[in-house]
């Protein structure tokens, strides 16, 4: 790039000398032409794309290498015990290096009791002049795409790039960075910068702070001067006047309000961009919940409706969205806590369905919530407890993989009595439909849950019937990926069942293995066969007849390269099909 602007700027002075003593017959106006060009080309060149300055040099010498006598090493000791492990400090070259070394950033380093900065060969490449400010060590400066940082330099504070230009001089008090904005103050002047160090405006504050707004281009800057509040633009334009004894944008459960709450003569108004009033209250409004405002007055809240009407009392310590989505933005139900107590709200009926009486309250869901009370666990659907005399736990099955025609469990919950027996209660029916007498229920589906009972396992449906009692020593689903079928154990002895508890295999197998496609190896009696996997959760399987060689399964080719046919097998070095339940030889 200097290169380039030093042709241009020679190719002005040629002509120029040319032009002024007639030096060659060229037509005057193109050499006007070209002097023209020449000085606007160099001019706004090199003000768009300033020449990079000369590689840093290192900074680093012999004189340099020592500690001043008030940071050494137990103060770096110190230090690192409160610093994370990418920051720790290191001693090199006389300086005290912050952090591991890495290509994508500068590092901090101390010498002499002053701020430096080494790049990745450790080397001083910003001098060490700048103040030491415990953030600034903390933090990570001069990133990749970083465009300045703000430093202190003899109690004052301004910017720098990675080079150290000094970007906005070191004379203000403070500098504030907010997104896109930095804000430096001397007393009550402030200049305001972009990102780029490059000034905006002034102006006399006594106080500035960034709020983001929807409504207005990207952010507006909330100002104080003579004591009321306004606000202004990233450019310095006045967008509402300071009048205000209080200005804010106010929050919105839906992400998407553009409205605003003033104080005015003790009363708070919500008013639009356009300063038309929205809604006029005596109480202070913090929050818009769908269609309803959080109000405080005295250290407690309530509820407001768009019409200004109280429809919660102001007498709970808070009040949260309890359930808000999509579906109910406009009327959610709202957590309400007293006394350290919770309760609920229901926007939609404006009616306190749960009292706040619980240390804990969980929404489950359809209208189904988890309440716990001196320890014990009640379920209540709105405002109904479904168990009166709570229980020791309360467990919400997750939606399970075996879910068969898309069954949920979302009403369904395992419930554990003081005696640790636990038992399956349905939320809809608002009754048990497995009595609390097990040591462990694991639901697979609405329709099968694997029991255990004094060390057995057995098999239940929805109904209470047992499909397997609680004989056997282990139910497993370890097939996969089928993982609608279940391997039962009786000791030594091996059975097969589907997520419908049909019986596929008794128990009176060896073993049960993954075969080739789709395909389980059998083993009983030292024979072998095979259980091709069928349609309708295995209903449909197809069986072989038991042989007394093992069987080889798998889909890997023969030595001749040929591909070996899906649900084919190796029985003594040949290869054979399952036809009408006989192994039959492939030619």
């Amino acid at each position: 790039m200097t290169i380039i602007t030093n042709i241009i700027r020679g190719i002005h002075y040629f002509c120029t000398i040319c032009y002024r003593f007639n030096l060659f017959k060229m037509n005057s106006h193109f050499l006007k032409t070209l002097i023209i060009f020449s000085i606007c080309f160099t001019k706004i060149y090199a003000q768009i794309i300033p020449p990079p300055p000369p590689p840093p040099e290192d900074l680093t010498t012999k004189e340099e290498e020592k500690w001043a006598s008030n940071f050494g090493e137990l103060e770096i000791e110190n230090l690192n015990s409160q610093l994370p492990e990418n920051n720790k400090i290191y001693l090199k070259n006389g300086l005290a290096i912050f952090g591991k070394q890495s290509k994508f950033k500068l590092r901090s380093a101390i010498l002499n009791n002053k701020l430096g900065f080494v790049n990745l060969n450790d080397s001083l490449v910003i001098p060490a002049v700048y103040d030491i400010k415990k953030d600034v060590l903390s933090k990570d400066l001069f990133y990749s795409g970083e465009n300045i940082v703000t430093l202190s330099k003899n109690g004052k504070y301004g910017c720098i790039d990675k080079y150290n230009n000094e970007i906005i001089p070191f004379k203000y008090d403070k500098i504030e960075q907010n997104v896109v904005i930095l804000i430096a103050s001397i007393g009550l002047k402030n200049d305001f910068y972009d990102d780029f160090g490059n000034f905006i405006f002034s102006g006399e504050f006594q106080k500035v702070e960034m709020l983001g707004f929807p409504e207005f281009p990207y952010v507006v800057l909330k100002f104080k001067k003579n004591n009321k509040y306004g606000l202004i633009d990233c450019s310095g334009n006045v967008l509402i006047k300071n009048k205000y004894d209080e200005i804010s944008i106010l929050a919105d459960l839906n992400y998407d309000s553009n409205l605003i709450t003033v104080s005015e003569k003790g009363k708070t108004k919500i008013i639009n961009g356009q300063e038309k009033i929205i809604l006029e209250s005596d109480f202070k409004i913090f929050e818009k919940l769908g269609n309803y405002y959080l109000v405080r007055k005295n250290g407690k809240f309530g509820l407001m409706n768009e019409k200004g009407r109280l429809v919660l009392e102001i007498k709970y310590s808070y009040i949260s969205s309890l359930n808000y989505s999509e579906e109910n933005k406009d009327f959610p139900k709202m957590a309400i806590y007293e006394n350290d107590k919770k309760g609920i709200f229901d926007c939609k009926t404006e009616k306190v369905i749960i009292l706040p009486k619980y240390d804990l309250l969980e929404d489950w869901g359809n209208d189904l919530y988890l309440g716990k009370l001196n320890d014990k666990y009640f379920l209540l659907k709105n405002s109904k407890v479904l168990n009166l005399n709570g229980e020791k736990g309360i467990i919400r099955p997750f939606d399970s993989k075996y879910s068969f025609n898309g069954d949920k469990l979302n009403d369904i919950f395992l419930i554990k009595n003081f005696e640790n027996k636990i038992g399956i209660y349905d939320a809809n029916m608002e009754s048990f439909i497995v009595p609390q007498k097990y040591d462990s229920i694991k639901v697979i589906s609405r329709n099968f849950f694997i029991t255990k009972l004094n060390e057995k396992f057995g098999i239940l449906n929805h109904k209470n019937e047992s499909l397997f009692p609680n004989n056997y020593s282990k139910i497993s689903n370890t097939l996969d990926p089928y993982y609608f079928l279940f391997t039962i154990e009786n000791g030594t002895k091996k059975g097969l069942t589907n997520i419908l508890g049909d019986v596929l295999l008794p128990v009176e197998y060896d073993s049960i293995e993954l075969g080739g496609f789709s395909s389980l190896k059998l083993k009983k009696d030292n024979k072998f066969g095979i259980m091709v996997i069928g349609k309708l959760f295995g209903r449909l399987s197809t069986f072989s007849e038991m042989v007394n060689s093992d069987i080889g399964t798998g889909n890997s080719t023969e030595e001749t390269g040929n591909f070996i046919e899906e649900n084919s097998f190796k029985i003594d070095g040949k290869r054979y099909k399952i036809i009408r339940n006989k192994f039959v030889e492939i030619k």
